[in-house]
């Protein structure tokens, strides 16, 4: 069988270059398709028909216009370098970021719909949402807000960073409970750098769990920006901005899988790189953050436009300094907090992207 095998072979092979040595005359039947080959970039992104975003460099009286409104929603440059500036609010600590090459503001809070609550603008313009566990027990504690009781922030400013140092001091059930931390944001050449060095915690009578910072940074209200989030699910994956979101339901994935020591199910999602992606804009501005440090213990999240989100869709990481878990006696699931927490210091970026970078 192998020696007829290699009979056809040999005889297929020797046919195909007597073929290929004649002149048939063929390709006189056929003419050169010459084709722009970016259909084939647009074809991978684009199931449905994007029209690309133009933009020009402001002049320097727009980019002071710019300046009055930002001044006008109480907030003041602190930071600036050659591509970007860096303003900064007291009332709630959020951040704005312009890109002096286009004008474009990537801001950490936005404007508050006139029908939400007063009791939501805090946790909607706060720069944190984190949470602790306190000593002996399993069910977390959430801090939304600087204005959340006991919780102090303090804010100091050089040449290229910002410092936020946060406090939490309050009583539960005759225990007094302290937690404090610190992280900084740097401005970059490129963007911004957020900095949460893990010598910074302190804990007393408590266990800090989870923290995310900036979360709505880059989040768009329905479709009123033409572009998408970008995530690395496989091959990779894109998030339409669209008017109705098809589903409400928020999506989480770590980005390595679930950690064994602390779950008895694997993750059957888990994205392949420490990074995501967000466009304003095709072709106009986009932002690509990417985690240096933490990416063991992070966590991706989406959440579509919903009234919990004042129909704004967010994508933002979660880091998990600690992750609750049960250890099973006697057929019953006993809920456990570790002491040790992950100690690798928390790093990551923004890289501001404008035009074909976009």
């Amino acid at each position: 069988i192998c020696l007829f095998l290699c009979i056809i072979c040999v005889s297929v092979l020797a046919l195909g270059l007597t073929l290929n040595a004649l002149d048939l005359g063929v390709e006189e039947e056929f003419e050169e398709l010459v084709t722009d080959k970016s259909f084939m970039l647009d074809s991978s992104l684009f199931t449905h028909e994007y029209s690309r975003d133009t933009y020009t460099t402001p002049t320097e009286d727009e980019l002071n216009a710019l300046g009055v409104s930002l001044t006008e929603d109480g907030f003041e440059k602190i930071i600036t370098n050659e591509n970007f500036e860096l303003w900064y609010s007291s009332e709630y600590h959020p951040i704005r970021i312009v890109n002096k090459q286009t004008g474009y503001v990537w801001a950490s809070d936005f404007d508050i719909p006139v029908e939400a609550g007063e009791d939501i603008i805090p946790e909607l313009k706060s720069p944190f949402y984190f949470t602790y566990y306190r000593e002996g027990a399993s069910t977390d504690v959430k801090i939304k807000s600087v204005e959340d009781r006991g919780v102090e922030v303090e804010t100091e400013w050089d040449d290229d960073t910002l410092t936020y140092e946060i406090s939490v001091e309050r009583s539960s059930d005759g225990v007094k409970i302290k937690l404090a931390f610190k992280f900084e944001v740097t401005l970059t050449d490129a963007g911004i750098e957020v900095n949460l060095p893990n010598n910074s915690i302190k804990e007393t009578n408590c266990k800090f769990g989870t923290i995310n910072l900036f979360r709505y940074l880059g989040s768009v209200k329905g479709d009123s920006v033409n572009g998408y989030i970008v995530v690395p699910s496989g091959n990779g994956g894109l998030v339409r901005y669209v008017k109705n979101a098809t589903t409400t339901q928020s999506f989480q994935t770590s980005f390595y899988g679930t950690d064994m020591n602390y779950s008895k199910t694997d993750s059957s999602k888990l994205f392949q790189f420490p990074m995501f992606g967000m466009v304003h804009g095709i072709g106009a501005n986009a932002c690509l953050v990417n985690i240096d440090s933490g990416d063991s213990f992070a966590t991706f999240n989406y959440y579509p436009g919903t009234s919990g989100t004042q129909n704004r869709q967010l994508s933002y990481m979660q880091f998990s300094l600690r992750n609750a878990y049960e250890v099973e006696l006697n057929d019953v699931d006993i809920p456990r907090v570790p002491d040790e927490r992950y100690t690798s210091d928390i790093k990551y970026s923004y890289t501001f992207l404008s035009g074909d970078d976009a």
